[in-house]
């Protein structure tokens, strides 16, 4: 993470300050806002176009958070019009385009600070989805960004793209219009706005591309396919399924599971063909999941780490299988998905800043954690 971001996720911190929430605690919304600079004049089709984007979007989490087995509650997640479109907040910076000023994503707290009073959105931690236009192409905003949690809410930046075309909900991210307009990028950092890592592809599942991970460029590239289709991992699914916009509550958001791990084990399968991380999760909050993201230096490092998940018993038991392991010494990074929304592993940070981190050898006798 850059310092850019670092700015603004402590100012996100300070503006948005933690509050303990009664248990008819306010829901936050899905703010989707079209951003301007002060001397662009806003494309046509701003909520067509948006609309499109949210369809495909509500689709894509539904379909397949319904195929790993995390239905969510809500499935309608974005605020609509009478008419079904897309509920989009229009902000005009207070800056032009030749400032520089909206070509990093660093102004975040003019968006929030500028939307709240002008909507009355009241401060409850929303997810910010912010599109900014910056003129039809060439020009474009580039710095794509994410960032959030469950308790603080999330901002992501994507550039909105005025190229003529439709977005339906069967296509697929890899066409050649959605690459054209980079709409799984744009879906990845709003991915990130809700706390999700970079993960890479776990290949036996021949799914294509995951959300979390690289770009489409950078994948095929990496595989050496031409690969069109894109998925939602089970990681992510689980780490989606009880946030506040997925579940229709946020009762106890604010508060930080305690956790403690016993008799934490990898078992070598047959031939170290497969491994078993096991253990024995203790917690103040019961946690329905855990995810172990698989990180090895030089082979599957941030956009390739790969990712595995699976539910913990209601006695706190859990075994995770890794499908994939490189006979590599690596790390093992365990997070767990409590029932209020939260992620963590060490009951202290949220997200992968928060993960229980377990260094593993590979040696000829199978693996073993480093103590």
């Amino acid at each position: 993470m850059d310092k850019k971001v670092t700015c603004s996720i402590t100012l996100f911190a300070v503006l948005f300050p933690m509050m303990l929430l009664a248990d008819d605690a306010p829901m936050p919304k899905i703010n989707v806002v079209l951003f301007t600079p002060s001397d662009i004049r806003r494309p046509d089709g701003v909520e067509e176009r948006l609309t499109q984007v949210a369809d495909y979007t509500e689709t894509f989490f539904v379909t397949w958070m319904k195929h790993w087995g995390y239905p969510p509650q809500r499935a309608a997640i974005f605020e609509r019009t009478a008419d079904r479109k897309v509920q989009v907040l229009y902000l005009e910076g207070k800056d032009t385009l030749s400032s520089g000023k909206y070509r990093e994503a660093t102004f975040a707290p003019e968006v929030w600070n500028t939307a709240l009073p002008k909507y009355n959105l009241g401060r409850h931690r929303h997810v910010w989805w912010v599109w900014v236009y910056l003129g039809d192409p060439p020009e474009r905003f580039t710095e794509f960004r994410g960032f959030g949690d469950v308790a603080k809410g999330g901002t992501a930046f994507a550039n909105f793209s005025s190229l003529p075309g439709n977005i339906k909900v069967d296509d697929l991210l890899g066409n050649p219009f959605l690459a054209g307009i980079e709409l799984k990028g744009c879906i990845h950092e709003f991915g990130h706005a809700f706390g999700l890592p970079h993960e890479g592809p776990v290949l036996r599942d021949n799914l294509g591309m995951p959300l979390m991970g690289a770009n489409i460029l950078s994948f095929r590239r990496r595989t050496g396919t031409q690969e069109k289709r894109a998925y939602l991992s089970k990681a992510s699914s689980a780490m989606l399924w009880k946030h506040p916009v997925f579940s229709g509550t946020a009762k106890r958001r604010d508060e930080m599971p305690t956790c403690h791990v016993a008799s934490l084990t990898l078992d070598n399968g047959r031939h170290g063909e497969v491994i078993h991380v096991e253990g024995q999760l203790q917690s103040s909050i019961p946690a329905h999941s855990v995810v172990v993201l698989d990180s090895v230096p030089n082979e599957q490092e941030d956009y390739w780490q790969k990712s595995y998940a699976a539910r913990i018993d209601e006695k706190g038991h859990f075994d995770v299988t890794i499908t994939e392991p490189t006979h590599s010494p690596g790390t093992l990074r365990i997070l767990f998905c409590f029932d209020n929304g939260v992620i963590t592993g060490d009951g202290q940070n949220h997200g992968i800043d928060g993960a229980l981190v377990k260094r593993y050898l590979a040696t000829p006798n199978g693996y073993g954690l480093v103590e």
